[in-house]
């Protein structure tokens, strides 16, 4: 929550999509370095602190985009939709790092974290490309 107003003047300086693009990359680095860090507690901290505002920066990012491109009730709408995505992904993202864990405990957590932003620079990239 500390740095959502940075998410949001990166946004209005450089696009959206540049600063997805920017919290991806950091969410990518982040949990890598949340793997290479995890016994060195005082870096360790430092990265969870700006990997999660990368992280969370995609909630603050998503309702830059849908409140440029919808009006009225669409944007409720659409805010809905994106509150939902949010929940569902509260509700079984620690479920699935927990069964992660237990398959593979050196590397569970860190691909667990690492593939969804990994997916999601894919479909930017794509959606990049080809925008509609």
């Amino acid at each position: 929550a500390c740095l959502q107003y940075f998410v949001g003047a990166i946004a209005d300086k450089y696009s959206e999509i540049r600063s997805l693009f920017i919290c991806i990359i950091i969410g990518i680095l982040g949990a890598v370095g949340i793997k290479i860090f995890i016994t060195t507690p005082f870096v360790l901290y430092f990265v969870l602190f700006f990997w999660g505002a990368c992280i969370s920066g995609f909630y603050t990012l998503a309702l830059i985009i849908v409140g440029k491109k919808y009006k009225g009730s669409s944007l409720a709408g659409a805010n809905t939709a994106i509150v939902a995505m949010f929940g569902v992904g509260s509700l079984i993202g620690p479920p699935l790092v927990g069964a992660s864990m237990s398959i593979s405990p050196s590397y569970g957590f860190f691909v667990t974290m690492l593939l969804p932003v990994f997916i999601y620079f894919i479909q930017l990239t794509r959606y990049s490309l080809n925008p509609k």
